[in-house]
């Protein structure tokens, strides 16, 4: 079930050391005073994805629930403190939980919750909610990554995709500045449940989708473009979500 609220932490305890932890959704006009220090956050993480933080202003006033797809940004503070976010998407189209990006402050990366480095456990708890929104037959979580952080992810249960994946460098805003492009590895997440021995028979159901949710669903590439097309395979054939249409209704 969504943990979406109309304000105030939709979670909150206490870090190993005793540190109050707590997560607001920032979306849909909710946690507003939270937005700056989000983008804040991501542009001191992320500097050559600077050009993302408008990306966090739109969702921060659209509503979430989207045509196919449910927008997340979760803001983490500690002791009141902005220390952590999360992006993503649930898209219920492609049936995939597309990470964008999650980062916590070089100071608190010490700190644990229940055993756990902070930045670990806020990326579990947080895809216990995405994971959730799919369903049962959800195909679980993918990401793009350089591959200097495979080492971070495959340690954790994540998976490297057998395939050459190319990342826009300039990601949506791909039609102002270029359609340059650079490889970075695209990986997955089983969903919980999936015996390892089916993972094999599974992933080569996930890539399609996978590449689908980032290329077409996020930075709005054209299905026309070779290397798109071979990336997304079948998928372009079927249904795709809108990610910038909201759904104008009560949560």
């Amino acid at each position: 079930m969504s943990r979406h609220t109309d304000g105030g932490a939709t979670i909150a305890l206490r870090s190993d050391d005793g540190s109050l932890i707590e997560i607001y959704d920032v979306t849909g006009g909710r946690n507003a005073s939270f937005v700056d220090a989000m983008c804040d956050l991501h542009c001191r993480s992320f500097p050559e994805h600077i050009f993302a933080a408008d990306g966090i202003r739109f969702d921060a006033r659209e509503n979430p629930l989207r045509e196919g797809i449910i927008v997340h940004q979760w803001l983490l503070t500690v002791n009141g403190h902005p220390t952590a976010y999360s992006l993503a998407d649930t898209n219920l189209v492609r049936r995939t939980v597309p990470i964008h990006f999650l980062a916590v402050a070089e100071a608190s990366r010490t700190i644990t919750v229940e055993g756990e480095r902070l930045g670990t456990w806020f990326l579990r708890d947080s895809l216990r909610q995405y994971l959730d929104d799919t369903g049962e037959q959800g195909l679980g979580a993918c990401a793009e990554t350089p591959d200097y952080k495979l080492s971070i992810f495959l340690p954790n249960g994540w998976r490297l995709l057998p395939v050459t994946y190319l990342e826009p460098i300039h990601g949506s805003t791909w039609r102002t500045n270029g359609l340059d492009t650079r490889e970075v590895a695209l990986i997955w997440l089983p969903p919980p449940g999936v015996q390892v021995e089916s993972i094999p028979s599974i992933e080569p159901t996930v890539m399609g989708p996978a590449a689908a949710s980032f290329l077409i669903d996020m930075y709005d590439l054209d299905g026309t473009i070779p290397w798109v097309a071979a990336l997304c395979g079948a998928t372009l054939g079927g249904p795709r979500p809108n990610r910038q249409q909201s759904r104008r209704i009560s949560l």
